[in-house]
């Protein structure tokens, strides 16, 4: 049972750094550039976990950004939401 146990173990190790390295390689790759614009179209960490991207930009829509409205029950008033496009996001990982 042992014997089992440290198979299963050890095969949980290699996912788990392959998952690891695939993710380093992939942060990697993407580029400073790339990171300090995505960086500059989300904002701040908190808005970007609240949902709180800024859509619109000197009046115009921006591509670049995904929108929408969210039901607020502490408000009760719809509230504008945002993030980066899935568009945007799969072409800085290409």
């Amino acid at each position: 049972m042992s014997v089992i146990f440290d198979v299963a173990l050890l095969a949980l190790l290699v996912v788990a750094a392959s998952v690891s390295l695939g993710i380093l390689f992939t942060v990697l790759h993407i580029g400073r550039d790339r990171w300090k614009e995505a960086a500059n179209l989300s904002g701040s960490a908190s808005a970007v976990l609240k949902g709180e991207v800024e859509t619109d930009r000197d009046g115009l829509r921006d591509p670049r950004v995904s929108k929408g409205k969210v039901w607020d029950k502490a408000t009760k008033h719809w509230r504008s939401q945002g993030k980066l496009s899935d568009e945007y996001v799969k072409n800085m990982v290409a």
